[in-house]
């Protein structure tokens, strides 16, 4: 009898033993998350991207489709749209990078004011953002996510960064990054092909547009950036 008390004294001194020493676990110190620092050679950015020589300021300014608000974002049929926004703010970057217009400086700057905001992008969760198209497309319904829109708003918070070294805007790059990243059976927009490799989706979930080339080219230089 003594004997068998004493075995079970033995596994409960062994179970709190277990205990303790998972509990100790929960206390120790995380292993350091290594953080990347943002290179100070942004010289690529003046040759890499040229779309103002392609479409021109004055299309954005005079084509009657889009308008501005009060604070100098561009607006498409009264509405905010990501792509509109970037693209017109990609044009005006580079347009200031061959003439050095403050002005257009100025018009750049005034869209990081829609981008930076937390009320036109969605907090998918701790780790992910995105910015959602707000109409309807073809088999896609309001609001969905697109990996062109959240890559041409990286491109333009990469030349913000590049004239500001505004540090603040770092960890919302990562988060936009990490949509782009995220397959999309979690609700991201990272696919793979019939060949297995990697595709950045325009048009995640849809029937009829699925592995866009165009879409991905352009996602994949801007995410380059």
């Amino acid at each position: 009898m003594l004997m068998k008390y004493r075995k079970i004294l033995y596994r409960i001194l062994c179970l709190c033993g277990m205990a303790l020493s998972l509990s100790m676990l929960s206390f120790t110190k995380p292993a350091q998350v290594h953080v990347f620092t943002p290179t100070g050679d942004f010289s690529y950015l003046k040759k890499g991207w040229v779309l103002s020589r392609c479409v021109t300021v004055a299309h954005w300014e005079t084509d009657p489709v889009f308008s501005f608000d009060d604070d100098g974002i561009i607006m498409n049929k009264k509405t905010y749209h990501p792509v509109v926004i970037s693209q017109y703010a990609l044009t005006v970057y580079d347009a200031w990078q061959r003439n050095g217009s403050a002005e257009l400086k100025t018009k750049f700057l005034n869209q990081i004011k829609y981008l930076s905001n937390p009320k036109f992008y969605t907090q998918i969760n701790d780790t992910v953002v995105a910015y959602p198209y707000t109409v309807n497309f073809h088999d896609l319904r309001a609001p969905w996510y697109s990996g062109l829109a959240q890559a041409e708003v990286l491109g333009v918070l990469v030349r913000y960064y590049a004239i500001t070294q505004d540090k603040t805007i770092l960890p919302l790059m990562v988060k936009i990054k990490n949509m782009m990243t995220l397959p999309v059976s979690k609700g991201g927009l990272l696919n793979t092909t019939a060949e297995g490799n990697v595709w950045i989706e325009e048009y995640p979930n849809s029937a009829q547009h699925l592995h866009v080339l165009n879409g991905f080219m352009v996602t994949a230089l801007l995410l380059d950036d």
